[in-house]
C-alpha cells in the first residue's frame, strides 16, 4: 500500500476518531511500509508519542499485530515497530 494513500485515510478521519479499529489499521499498514518508531506514527496523527504508545501500539503487540524492531532491548533508543505480515 503506497504511502499517498495511507495518508490519504490519515486525512479522512474525523478529528475526534472513535473507531480504534480504524486507526489500528494505518498503523498496521503504515508499520508495513517500512519500521517505524513511535513518534513517527504520532507525527502522521498528530498526536503526542504516549498517547499513541498507551492507546494502539502497546495492544498492538500485545494483539500480536505489531513486533519490535529490537525485541531484546525493549527501551532501545531506536526502538521502531514492524507490523507481523513483514
Amino acid at each position: 500500500m503506497a504511502l499517498l494513500f495511507i495518508i490519504q485515510k490519515i486525512e479522512l478521519l474525523n478529528q475526534r476518531e472513535h473507531d480504534a479499529e480504524k486507526i489500528k489499521e494505518i498503523i498496521f499498514d503504515l508499520c508495513k511500509l517500512k519500521p517505524l518508531k513511535a513518534v513517527e506514527i504520532a507525527a502522521y496523527f498528530k498526536k503526542g508519542e504516549s498517547y499513541i504508545k498507551r492507546k494502539y501500539i502497546r495492544e498492538m503487540i500485545k494483539d500480536k499485530k505489531l513486533t519490535y524492531l529490537y525485541p531484546e532491548m525493549l527501551n532501545h533508543p531506536e526502538q521502531a515497530y514492524l507490523s507481523t505480515e513483514n
